[in-house]
Parts: structure tokens; sequence; C-alpha cells
């Protein structure tokens, strides 16, 4: 469940305190007012897991390149991952960041079980990386381009 910020698996329900472990092993003691009065998410009755991820490409990749690389993780997404039915992968190039050509990733796991879902993302990111490298796709890093400012007058 999770609990304002608190988040992790309910151990105890007490009459004045409700316990939760967290991921990274901690137990954290909440008071039931605040349980009671707070919004509780209830992550285990999820029906699937939703996966958003971006992915830069270099400015200087040509359209149709953009085009294919889309196409390239809606066919990855379709072959390696088993969707509840009516969730699509949504994959678009969406925007002009600053050191990248992004495209924007969704995609539904039918699974519910969170250490399933991560290794079907790890399945789906190599197959992403191996066939973008066979194709010459280029992944953006972030650059910065520093003027000396010497130079710069010199050429003005």
């Amino acid at each position: 469940i999770q609990i304002g910020d608190d988040k992790g698996t309910v151990e105890t329900i007490g009459l004045r305190s409700t316990s939760i472990r967290t991921r990274s092993g901690n137990l954290v003691t909440l008071p039931n007012e605040a349980v009671a009065h707070g919004r509780i998410e209830n992550i285990s009755r999820r029906p699937h897991i939703r996966k958003e991820f971006k992915i830069g490409l270099v400015y200087s990749t040509p359209s149709d390149k953009i085009e294919q690389a889309v196409q390239i993780i809606r066919d990855i997404l379709n072959e390696q991952t088993e969707m509840p039915s009516g969730y699509d992968p949504i994959v678009n190039f969406t925007s002009f960041d600053d050191s990248a050509l992004t495209i924007d990733c969704m995609y539904w796991l039918s699974t519910t079980d969170y250490m399933e879902s991560r290794e079907i993302a790890q399945a789906v990111n190599l197959e992403i990386l191996s066939r973008f490298r066979s194709q010459d796709i280029e992944f953006a890093f972030p650059t910065m381009t520093i003027v000396d400012s010497e130079t710069a007058n010199d050429k003005s």
C-alpha cells in the first residue's frame, strides 16, 4: 500500500498503529488516525502495471530514421509484452529537447508482479538497444557547447 509518502507491505495492524515494511527494508509505523484519515492506495489491487520511458535521439537523425525508431519500439513492445485488452502501446516523437529529439513511450503489462515487470522492462530495453545499434540509430546524451568569449569576439 501507499499512504502519503510511505509505500510498502502491511506487516501489522494494531489497536493504535499500523506498520508497513518499505522496499528498502525499513519498518514504518503510522498512527491509525493517520491511516484512517489518509489516502490509501492499494498497489496490490491494481489490474496491470504501466511503464513509461523516454528515448532521446541525436539532432542529426533524419526524419525517416526517427520514424523507423518509433516503429522499432512499437514492434518490440508488441512482441515482448503481454498487454491488457484495450491497452495498446503509445510511442510518438513528441519534442525537441535541449540535447535530443525525444520519443515518449508508454505501455501496460498484464502482470501485477513488480519484479516480473522489471524483468520485462529490461528485456524491452536490451532489445531496443540492440535494434537501434543494428540500424545505426544514435541515442542522444546531454551536451553543452562552451564558447570562449575571446574567440567569439574575434569572429564578430
